[in-house]
């Protein structure tokens, strides 16, 4: 099984020509295809082979492709584009991500009525993300025995906060939100985060989930020290690798970086940047740049359905891409191939089970609690690059620019039980930049004035200007009869 057998075959025939006089077109498609075939290469050689090799393969492949590629000129790597949003989906590719999600919500809605502890918050945040409304029995069940768990590891604790910071109307919030800030920042070791048995040494997944925990906890009026995000900052930087990858840990910095760690490496870096303040940690734009570079030289691993630990790599690259507001790794768009490879994988069931997960999810069933809940939170896309502060009932400052339909009819929905003391935000939120608050703020006008005047979310502000107006002076006259 040796590595150039790809290249030895024929299979990949190279333009005709000295190299440098190529036309770029005809010399890029040809390298693409060099590298699609080296993916395949590892893909195949990765199911044939013993688990004990995979590490090794993966090193092959990568030594294979970056000798080769150097051969035929050393591409330039394509920067990261500079938007939070993927374009928009083929309509067939929209319409089976559409019915894949539908298909899932029943097996979601399962494991919500029969999951504990850290599988119970991964869950329900996917079930937030996915629009399951609060008042759903098997959610509301779910977010009950959620709350009312006592919870140790930092995966749980971490997960419980970011479900707190995106749930409305808990009535225990803050005293939730400091127990589990306490006990999350007792998992620190070195800078890093450990488990909960008392291990000395950290490691680059459960800092990355401490990391969202932490964000959360901010979001939720908890205080985190700065020396926290630099202790977490430098750690991480640290634990880089050479050509721009990340291992899970130190041990392993010299030779094993890859794709879940790499994500999870820029998205921690990018946390703590958010928290700290851009240019607070020397060399860290740079380092997360040198990480998008290192997944552009292995974006064959997006998509395919053999990575080791597949949907934990997928969900974190949801959150790094947004994040980093990168649409696409190299010239791959992400979201785009991820969809794919998930739409194709979902089992008849409508639930999601890996077979390379090195968590519960590898479990024999036919449906894993943790792979449903990875695969939607990918598909709805909806993590939110800055959490809005938490005030414990719905407005619209938590509707980011990546929030879904669902996320806004939820808010919406809010706002027209509080009536119509709630106007003076709804016209502010008509002139948002934000789109989703937007389109919220034109439901709860419709609901409480009984007509839209005019007003289209999708428009600018300018355009809508007059139709605001009109909606300032009815609340100004007509409303505060109403409200008095």
């Amino acid at each position: 099984m040796g590595g150039a057998s790809v290249l030895n075959s024929g299979a990949v025939e190279a333009p005709a020509g000295v190299w440098c006089d190529v036309p770029a077109p005809e010399r890029d498609a040809w390298v693409e295809q060099l590298r699609g075939q080296l993916g395949e290469w590892y893909a195949q050689a990765s199911r044939q082979a013993p688990k004990a090799l995979h590490s090794d393969l993966h090193a092959m492949a990568v030594r294979t492709s970056t000798r080769w590629l150097a051969l035929v000129g050393g591409l330039a790597l394509a920067p990261p584009a500079a938007a939070q949003h993927t374009g928009e989906l083929p309509a067939t590719l929209r319409t089976s991500v559409d019915t894949a999600l539908e298909r899932a919500r029943e097996p979601l809605l399962e494991h919500l009525r029969l999951q504990r502890g850290g599988v119970l918050a991964l869950v329900c945040l996917a079930a937030v993300h996915d629009g399951v409304p609060a008042d759903d029995p098997s959610m509301a069940h779910g977010l009950r025995r959620l709350w009312r768990s006592r919870l140790t590891g930092t995966y749980d604790l971490a997960l419980r906060l970011m479900v707190l910071a995106e749930v409305d109307g808990v009535a225990q919030w803050e005293e939730l939100a400091a127990h589990d800030t306490r006990a999350l920042l007792q998992r620190r070791r070195r800078g890093g985060f450990t488990y909960a048995q008392p291990y000395e040494s950290w490691d680059l997944s459960n800092s990355q989930y401490a990391a969202l925990g932490l964000r959360a906890a901010v979001a939720l009026g908890q205080t985190v020290e700065p020396s926290v995000w630099q202790e977490l900052a430098a750690a991480v930087l640290k634990l880089q690798a050479g050509g721009g990858g990340f291992p899970y840990t130190e041990k392993h910095r010299r030779h094993h970086p890859y794709a879940s760690m790499t994500v999870a490496g820029i998205a921690v870096l990018e946390i703590c940047a958010q928290q700290l303040g851009d240019g607070a940690v020397p060399g860290l734009d740079e380092a997360v740049d040198r990480g998008w570079e290192w997944m552009a030289r292995h974006r064959y691993e997006i998509g395919n359905v053999d990575v080791l630990s597949c949907y934990y790599f997928h969900y974190g690259l949801e959150r790094a891409a947004i994040l980093s507001d990168v649409t696409e790794v190299g010239d791959v768009d992400w979201y785009r191939r991820g969809a794919e490879m998930l739409v194709a994988a979902q089992r008849p069931s409508g639930a999601w089970r890996g077979l390379k997960e090195i968590r519960p999810g590898a479990l024999p069933g036919e449906s894993s609690p943790v792979d449903t809940a990875f695969a939607v939170l990918f598909l709805r896309r909806a993590f939110a690059k800055v959490l809005p502060v938490y005030t414990g009932a719905a407005d619209l400052a938590r509707l980011g620019d990546n929030a879904g339909a669902a996320d806004v009819r939820r808010v919406a929905a809010a706002l027209i039980r509080r009536g119509l003391p709630a106007m003076p935000e709804v016209l502010i939120g008509l002139r948002s930049r934000v789109a989703p608050r937007r389109r919220a703020a034109a439901r709860v006008l419709v609901a409480l004035a009984g007509r839209d005047f005019g007003y289209h979310p999708d428009r600018s502000a300018a355009a809508a200007a007059e139709a605001i107006k009109a909606a300032e002076r009815w609340w100004l006259t007509e409303g505060r009869e109403g409200r008095d």
